[in-house]
């Protein structure tokens, strides 16, 4: 059930990132990662962002691990820089990153995310390279 739910919301995404993907979170649902906590309307501002900047956007589930209430994939996007992220212009390149998330799950929903990822992976594949 919750590896289909993850693999599903990807899907969702990568068809349409303009389509109802508030449906895979609870209303109160919170992503960690390094940067920052953000809420549900936030992620879903940053996932659609990025899908502007990489129209061909795919993410695969490479290998998941779960339990009743919780589970842990990792996973590896790539998409061609075609629109502005991050304040860089359009690059034409192709760019990958690869990282890991742990998710809670609560009534069939994403409740909760704890995400890990190299941001200069980014930078480096549109050939900005951190300073």
């Amino acid at each position: 059930m919750a590896e289909e739910l993850i693999r599903g919301f990807w899907a969702a995404f990568e068809k349409d990132a303009a389509s109802d993907l508030e449906n895979y979170f609870t209303a109160d649902y919170v992503r960690h990662s390094p940067q920052a906590d953000i809420s549900r309307r936030e992620f879903l501002t940053i996932i659609r962002e990025r899908a502007l900047a990489f129209p061909d956007l795919k993410t695969a589930i490479l290998d998941v691990v779960e339990d009743t209430a919780k589970i842990a994939y990792r996973w590896e996007s790539q998409g061609t820089h075609l629109g502005k992220f991050m304040n860089v212009p359009p690059t034409g390149r192709t760019v990958r990153v690869s990282g890991i998330t742990i998710s809670r799950l609560s009534g069939g929903k994403i409740a909760e995310d704890w995400s890990s990822w190299q941001n200069s992976d980014v930078l480096h594949g549109m050939s900005v390279f951190p300073i």
